[in-house]
């Protein structure tokens, strides 16, 4: 005869399917995430909830702790990948943003920066404070299904439904300031990401400004140019500054490395 040594400790309501549920470290807390476009926290011993639904606007597809379970990373449908106080259950960076449904998120080591990947076709990685890009997209010719970090976190291995694995060297100037990532991709790349993510070609005044009146100015800090060069990088900055418009558009195209 069986007997029934189960008993029912609790039930976690959505309002839609359950898609998944995972248990923080030391089993205090449950994660779930739902059709109905939320991710939400458990108490893991009443059933009940401990802080707001994390709220987008189309099924989570996926959630996860951070390493010390301050933040919490989700994706979803919506297009978007999410930062959330673990607390508090409120946004603590800017949506990151993809062209199409994310499938999948993860930090890296120091949890400094996040890879996703989505059906837009493209892999992306960004600043975890800010939830800036940090990169060029990483483009296939599908859905990307799939991307994570190597080891010492300097190469990307993503696949895809175009019938390819591709892997990108990400090499990381670690002495860099993280706060001026984006300013480091725009001038050694000559381009720039827009809000809604298209990639423009700056223009020769605009990416001389960022190069010698900013990008320079962190080259000298970090001993990479010499004192002469940076002086003549604050006298060119300072041209450029009291030059007209007219004068910025006839200026000759510079690029680095020229």
């Amino acid at each position: 005869m069986l007997r029934d040594f189960f008993y029912l400790r609790g039930i976690l309501k959505h309002e839609s399917t359950v898609m998944g549920a995972v248990f923080n470290k030391d089993e205090t807390r449950i994660l779930t995430w739902s059709d109905d476009s939320t991710a939400r926290i458990w108490d893991a011993a009443s059933g009940q909830p401990i802080a707001q639904p994390l709220k987008h606007e189309d099924r989570v597809t996926g959630a996860v702790f951070n390493k010390d379970e301050t933040r919490i990373l989700t994706w979803s449908r919506d297009k978007t990948a999410r930062i959330w106080d673990a607390a508090s259950g409120q946004p603590i960076a800017q949506p990151l943003k993809h062209e199409g449904p994310v499938w999948g998120a993860v930090f890296n080591k120091d949890e400094t920066r996040i890879l996703t990947w989505s059906i837009d076709k493209t892999a992306r990685i960004w600043d975890a404070a800010s939830g800036q890009p940090i990169a060029q997209p990483l483009k296939h010719e599908d859905s990307v299904i799939g991307a994570v970090f190597n080891k010492d976190e300097t190469r990307i291995l993503t696949w895809s439904d175009d019938k390819t694995a591709r892997i990108w060297d990400i090499s990381v100037d670690a002495a860099w300031p993280s706060d001026q990532i984006v300013l480091k991709v725009e001038v050694e790349t000559g381009t720039e990401m827009t809000d809604t993510d298209e990639v423009l070609v700056l223009s020769a005044a605009e990416w001389q400004q960022k190069k010698w009146c900013e990008y320079d100015k962190i080259q000298y800090e970090l001993e990479r140019i010499s004192q002469e060069e940076w002086q003549e990088s604050q006298r060119l900055c300072e041209q450029l500054k009291a030059s007209t418009p007219a004068q910025q558009q006839a200026a000759p195209e510079h690029r680095q490395g020229e």
